[in-house]
């Protein structure tokens, strides 16, 4: 008589702390919510604000339109405002050279802020001529830019 033997699958349970990973099986997709974010992120100046209550997966789905733009080929660019110092906040001018500067790095440019950052200009002035004169020349593809943690 034959005989069966039951074997002992193991699983490795990750964290449920935090951003669950692009390849988990854990992350439960909203198809509907997805879809749309990827169809929408190939259009050009497109917008995307998530807004939902702590804990929902934000920051997970931001990871997985991130992972579809570089599918996409696209430069991505993720910054989380939890991780600047609060001298960051302390003026719009100091926020705005974070920023670019944070970008510039994370685009694998060498950073050229003074060049272009002008005193009389504004922050505000400053900081679209930076992008627009310099970031978005040296890039080849679109950029996804990702900001979390904006509350």
């Amino acid at each position: 008589m034959p005989t069966a033997s039951l074997t002992r699958e193991h699983y490795v349970l990750e964290s449920p702390e935090g951003q669950v990973p692009v390849a988990s099986g854990l992350y439960i997709e909203r198809s509907t919510i997805e879809q749309t974010c990827y169809q929408e992120i190939l259009q050009p100046r497109a917008f995307i604000r998530i807004f939902a209550p702590r804990k929902m997966g934000k920051t997970s789905l931001i990871a997985r339109i991130l992972d579809y733009g570089r599918s996409q080929n696209y430069h991505t660019v993720r910054l989380s405002l939890h991780c600047a110092g609060t001298q960051v906040f302390a003026s719009s001018d100091r926020f705005l050279r974070w920023f670019c500067n944070n970008v510039t790095k994370q685009l694998g440019l060498e950073s050229r802020l003074n060049d272009y950052w002008d005193e009389d200009m504004g922050s505000l002035i400053n900081s679209t001529i930076y992008f627009q004169g310099y970031i978005l020349k040296e890039i080849s593809h679109p950029i996804v830019l990702a900001l979390d943690g904006i509350d």
